[in-house]
């Protein structure tokens, strides 16, 4: 295996990197407003006030009420446990 193709391709590879034109500078407002735009806890703390509004109103409200009836192994006919009539247990 020869090295050749290998520094062509890297030759190539600088040769086009070093081609390109260099990025338009910008102001310092400019960087300002790019990183309050972009930043990543920024914005998570914008969002934490409407979820700490949101969070103070589902405090606030009441739980529903729940009514739990429980009827297991009740004789409500009188038929008695027996394992003729298979009823229940004995």
């Amino acid at each position: 295996m020869t090295l050749a193709p290998v520094f062509t391709l890297l030759f190539a590879a600088t040769a086009f990197l070093g081609a390109q034109t260099p990025p338009e500078p910008i102001t310092i407002e400019q960087a300002v407003q790019e990183a309050l735009a972009n930043n990543a806890n920024l914005l998570a703390e914008r969002l934490n006030v409407p979820l700490a509004t949101a969070r103070l109103v589902t405090a606030r409200l009441r739980p529903n009420p729940v009514l739990t009836l429980d009827g297991d192994y009740l004789d409500v006919l009188g038929t008695g446990f027996t394992p003729a009539n298979n009823a229940g247990p004995a």
